[in-house]
């Protein structure tokens, strides 16, 4: 995962390696391919720095997910069935200092 954030926002980059593998060539040059289809499996993205504010929406590739806060923090399912996913979340802060 590779985080980014503002004060209203914050997104988070999922890289799936999944379907990665080491390639060589006779000049023992090597680097990573990727042959598909990619194997879909399901992964929670688990978000515990709140900071006293609770989220407004979280969408994956610009569309509405599902989405719990527990005692963890925010919870967030997905299926990892591309080569990455970009999850942006619009925070809400909190009025009276809680979730």
């Amino acid at each position: 995962m590779v985080p980014y954030a503002s004060q209203d926002a914050s997104w988070s980059v999922l890289i799936n390696h999944g379907g990665e593998e080491l390639a060589w060539t006779s000049t023992e040059m090597n680097w990573p391919r990727t042959v598909g289809p990619l194997p879909p499996y399901r992964v929670t993205l688990m978000i515990n720095d709140l900071q006293q504010r609770k989220p407004l929406s979280v969408t994956c590739g610009g569309h509405a997910i599902e989405w719990a806060i527990g005692t963890e923090g925010l919870g967030i399912p997905l299926t990892m069935d591309t080569l990455w996913k970009v999850i942006k979340i619009t925070w809400k802060p909190c009025d009276d200092g809680e979730l």
